[in-house]
């Protein structure tokens, strides 16, 4: 993230509730009297979500104000949460009722990990298959998954507007060798995401032997709300082996709904290793739940990382940060700008269906124009805002092709709708170990910035 996100911690976020209308239509045609552009996030319970939402309530905002459209475009949201959970079960059902009984053309998901294989399942049936999502978020895993390609996006609906999830760990591993930090703990979910994570950091450690990296530990920890009972015995042998000096580092790819449970009782315990957070596993109420945290990291050899794309570092960065802080009163997320971008990339492919009520499939049809095969030399750059939105519409009207930047770069995508060439950020506890704050961004070649 650049500018005044660098030098702005993100601070402790407080839940509040969205009055999201619905709209009655039949499948990805919204009809009536408004577009309705559907929304997957855990605002209900999780502040990052919360943050992610209001970056497509402010894209939708700008869209509007642009009046590019003859009818209204309205977000329209659901929450696959079960308590603290996000469940598979309410992923499958949320995406089939935003397209089936609202109406959505398309969606912004902000869930990964499991989830993004459950939202294939659903979109790979035919009845779902022009139902385009834009993933705006991190942990979602590539659409072309090695090993599970039953599971994968078949249907070409599925975008991406982060790195992929492979250069997260790169990045780390890199990252790890720079500060000699090399041997590598690993707890992650227990489930097909985990397994393949494992898979993958295993995989990657072993390559690196001969610079001198190797395996303390592989732990897997359920998907459900997280029980210190269940989770003790493993909790303890790890303390016990970072105390003989096994672990100079940890992975922690998890959820919510696990992560803050395992940190608060790890560093309450005397766990003597630097702790390297993903996204997913990357908690506002950390600091709140752990609350031997700060004393924890006074300690010789503790760190805490967290690893986000820089989603900033475009040239629309700065003027979005303040674009949300004036809507909102709050510092964006890293995703919120990601979140406002998916709204905008679907919106203007509904432009270039050219239907004068958007439906899912000309949607489908237009997303592959954003694919790095098809772009052109003679596009014209707009950023964000609504008369910028305005100025996009014209152009498409015209014929043109636009090449939309936001605050997170020039918006494009891979043969498999993955986003690349990203730099990365890591954000760490600010003074008081009470709040995220960004400490230092590189670019996609890992030189800082």
């Amino acid at each position: 993230m650049g500018g005044n996100m660098k030098r702005h911690g993100l601070g402790v976020l407080s839940l509040s509730s969205l009055l999201l209308v619905a709209a009655c239509s039949s499948g990805g045609s919204s009809g009536g009297d408004k577009i309705v552009l559907g929304a997957l996030f855990a605002d209900d319970v999780d502040g990052m979500s919360r943050l992610e939402l209001y970056g497509v309530r402010l894209a939708v905002e700008d869209i509007n104000a642009s009046g590019a459209f003859g009818k209204p475009l309205e977000v329209v949201s659901r929450s696959p949460a079960r308590g603290d959970v996000v469940d598979q079960e309410k992923v499958r059902d949320s995406v089939m009722e935003l397209y089936d009984q609202e109406g959505a053309v398309a969606y912004v998901s902000g869930h990964g990990g499991e989830s993004s294989l459950t939202q294939n399942e659903v979109t790979n049936q035919e009845q779902y298959s022009d139902f385009v999502r834009c993933a705006n978020t991190a942990n979602e895993p590539t659409s072309n998954l090695p090993g599970m390609d039953a599971r994968a996006d078949v249907t070409d609906t599925f975008y991406r507007l982060v790195v992929n999830w492979g250069f997260h760990l790169d990045f780390g591993a890199w990252f790890f060798e720079q500060r000699h930090l090399f041997k590598v703990g690993i707890i992650r979910i227990n489930d097909d995401i985990g397994a393949m994570a494992s898979m993958y950091i295993r995989t990657t450690i072993n390559n690196l032997s001969d610079h001198g990296f190797s395996l303390a530990f592989d732990k897997a920890v359920s998907p459900e709300a997280f029980v210190l009972e269940d989770n003790k015995e493993w909790l303890d042998e790890i303390i016990a082996l970072s105390h003989d000096d096994e672990v100079d580092v940890t992975v922690v790819v998890t959820f919510q709904a696990q992560t803050n449970g395992i940190i608060k009782y790890l560093t309450e315990n005397d766990f003597r290793s630097a702790l390297f957070l993903n996204t997913s596993s990357t908690t506002t109420d950390m600091f709140d739940i752990a609350t031997g945290l700060s004393s924890w990291l006074a300690q010789p050899g503790n760190d805490l990382f967290s690893l986000n794309p820089d989603n900033y570092s475009g040239p629309h960065g700065e003027e979005f940060i303040e674009k949300f802080r004036t809507r909102f009163g709050e510092e964006p997320s890293p995703y919120s700008s990601t979140a406002y971008e998916c709204a905008v990339t679907l919106a203007l492919a509904m432009l270039y269906s050219g239907e004068e009520v958007p439906v899912a499939a000309g949607v489908k049809q237009s997303m592959p124009l954003f694919k790095e095969e098809q772009r052109t030399d003679d596009e014209v750059e707009v950023g964000i805002g609504s008369s910028e939105f305005t100025r996009a519409a014209q152009l498409i009207g015209e014929g043109k092709r636009v090449n939309f930047v936001g605050a997170s770069g020039r918006i494009l995508f891979d043969e498999n709708g993955d986003r690349p060439g990203q730099g990365m950020c890591i954000m760490g506890p600010n003074a008081g170990a009470t709040a995220w704050e960004v400490k230092e961004c590189y670019d996609e070649n890992f030189q800082k910035l």
